[in-house]
């Protein structure tokens, strides 16, 4: 979830195409654009992470995507599509607040996290 210099990305990349193999829900497309950004890979988390978008999940496990896309296209040098990213996710973080059974606790966990990263990442340098 996290970055960390004890992960391998060719390992994390490996394992979530094994399991893309035998199972393409939302939730592992996900894994997979992670493990792709966590590599270095952007364009591929990007294709992984609109797929899951494209499929059914709920709006608020979905702002992990927008996090993960939002760092993706800051990365890419798209200064503009990354804060648009980053403004959905908001939004749609506030919503579950707002209704707090309405997304799982694991799911809370990783928008939290991400939240952090991606706010950091995004936010460091921009003007006020």
């Amino acid at each position: 979830l996290a970055p960390s210099r004890h992960a391998r990305p060719d390992q994390m990349i490996q394992w979530a195409e094994t399991r893309l193999e035998d199972d393409k829900r939302a939730w592992c497309r996900h894994v997979a654009g992670l493990a792709y950004y966590r590599a270095g890979q952007y364009d591929r988390a990007v294709e992984h992470l609109e797929k899951s978008n494209a499929d059914r999940w709920s709006p608020a496990a979905k702002s992990q995507n927008w996090l993960v896309l939002g760092m993706c296209r800051h990365q890419l040098g798209q200064a503009k599509e990354a804060i648009d990213c980053l403004e959905i996710a908001q939004d749609l973080i506030e919503s579950a607040t707002r209704a707090p059974r309405s997304i799982e606790v694991p799911d809370w966990i990783g928008i939290r996290v991400l939240q952090r990263e991606a706010e950091e990442l995004l936010l460091a340098n921009r003007e006020p």
